[in-house]
């Protein structure tokens, strides 16, 4: 590879190895649309609490594989020394070293009442796991969408510093014209310079508490901050809520993950108490196995021995007992036994079985009714455990439901104060900004003093803020009302 070839490869890779260690790319202009995907997409909170999904239909995978049989298969080898074991004092072995292999094939299936249960308790828990991982996405967009509008709340309250000091740098200028003219003191001065600096430290400070409200919403999202500064662009206007309160709350029923989550543990915990009862039900067992081995020895030509030595010693007995009758018998003639050339390779053909030349075992296949009489009244244990658990969720729905129509008559009510506030803060606020404008045109024309702007300037900065904090105060309360029905509004 050339020193080129390798520059350029360098010059493609490096690029992207970047890119991967710096994570999700931000926009330069963020939406609260594009914050809550970029958080759903990498906030590891949420991402741990889906993973509970794969757990949960992994389960629900495997209790309806609890209707199929179980099958499992073997395989082994053995190599043994060439040496006799003695049992009960009688040798038993060969004195050849041996090889062995083995193979076996096994299927069991166990048939109960619970096992056609356990597919309906394991669906129930996983459309929970679903609804509670619902819910962590619901919270988590609730959280960024709360956190996005302190950040633009933040954001407004920089405008209004902004706007503060050139007021006040524009007062400033003003004394320092009419203390030229002799229309004001240099103490005229002094004030307005003094208040100018005020108002910068509030600008510095509106602005640092903008960089770590972003901060924040960044940490929610679960990406790195980008270097580069990021414009929040979503505007949310103040609008009256569509629908009742006795809507929401029966919308609220319907699609708040928790209350299904809830309901659905609930379900489960019905069938589990079903499943209790199978216990005193009998139990189907079934089995089948198969198998094979192998045995050869290493030296080939122990089994063409072995073969021989059975010959001969066949005639060594006929020749013992043709003795005991007096006959003649040469012992000669047992000696000169030998094998034929097919005999000798059958013997060998037969010991080069390892190791997949298997002898077959015979097969079996078993079955089995078991029924339980008395356990020392552990079912009965079971049974009350389950109708425990499923009481205690039937209660846990009842206390959801009641959480979350407290939830959305709270959030409704908020709402609706928030609002009536907002309306009286935007009145408030003209009528500051009046005030201030008539205060800075009086001093203009020397039928004021500087206390009468720093006074005016004072109100207005103070109703602006209370302005922007109701208008924020709403749409929080807009998105918890939206948490608390489990789903967007608008």
């Amino acid at each position: 590879m050339t020193v080129l070839t390798r520059g350029l490869i360098a010059t493609l890779l490096i690029p992207a190895i970047a890119g991967a260690q710096q994570g999700p790319q931000v926009p330069s202009t963020l939406t609260v649309e594009q914050a809550v995907d970029l958080a759903q997409a990498n906030n590891p909170q949420l991402r741990q609490s889906l993973n509970a999904r794969r757990s949960a239909a992994a389960a629900t995978r495997s209790a309806y594989g609890a209707l199929l049989p179980n099958v499992s298969s073997s395989a082994g080898g053995v190599w043994r020394e060439g040496r006799q074991q003695v049992f009960g004092g009688i040798g038993i072995g060969a004195s050849a070293n041996t090889l062995g292999s083995s193979a076996s094939v096994n299927a069991s299936l166990n048939y109960g009442l619970d096992a056609f249960l356990q597919p309906q308790a394991a669906k129930a828990s996983e459309r929970a796991v679903e609804a509670e991982a619902d819910a962590a996405t619901v919270q988590l967009r609730t959280t960024v969408t709360q956190q996005y509008l302190i950040a633009l709340q933040a954001q407004a309250r920089v405008i209004l510093s902004d706007t503060l000091q050139e007021s006040a740098r524009l007062t400033v200028d003003l004394a320092k014209a009419r203390s030229a003219v002799g229309t004001a003191t240099i103490l005229d001065v002094q004030r307005a310079e003094v208040a100018l600096g005020q108002q910068r430290v509030q600008v510095v400070q509106a602005r640092n508490t903008l960089a770590i409200e972003k901060l924040r919403l960044f940490e929610n999202m679960g990406v790195i901050p980008p270097a580069t500064d990021v414009a929040l662009s979503s505007q949310f206007s103040v609008t009256p809520i569509a629908g009742t309160v006795g809507e929401l709350v029966e919308l609220a029923k319907k699609a708040n993950p928790n209350v299904i989550a809830r309901r659905d543990r609930e379900d489960a915990a019905a069938v589990n108490q079903r499943i209790a009862r199978t216990a005193y039900f009998p139990q189907l067992s079934l089995s089948a196995g198969y198998g094979g081995f192998t045995n050869s020895f290493t030296d080939g030509n122990f089994s063409v021995n072995q073969l021989l030595t059975s010959r001969q010693s066949g005639c060594f007995q006929r020749g013992s007992i043709l003795q005991l009758v007096g006959q003649s018998f040469d012992p000669a003639s047992c000696s000169a036994i030998t094998l034929t050339p097919a005999e000798i390779a059958g013997a060998r053909s037969s010991n080069d079985a390892f190791p997949f030349g298997l002898t077959r075992q015979p097969y079996s296949v078993n079955a089995q009714f078991s029924l339980p009489i008395f356990n020392g009244w552990q079912r009965e244990q079971r049974m009350a455990e389950a109708s425990v658990a499923r009481d205690n969720a039937r209660q846990a729905v009842r206390q959801q439901e009641l959480a979350a129509q407290q939830a959305v008559r709270t959030a409704y009510l908020n709402l609706d104060a928030a609002r009536q506030t907002v309306a009286i803060q935007d009145d408030n606020g003209k009528l500051a900004r009046e005030a201030l404008l008539l205060a800075e045109t009086r001093y203009r024309v020397g039928q004021a003093t500087f206390l009468d702007v720093a006074n005016a300037r004072a109100d207005f900065s103070r109703a602006e803020n209370d302005r922007i904090t109701a208008v924020y105060d709403f749409h929080r309360a807009f998105a918890a009302l939206e948490q608390a029905v489990g789903r967007r509004l608008r």
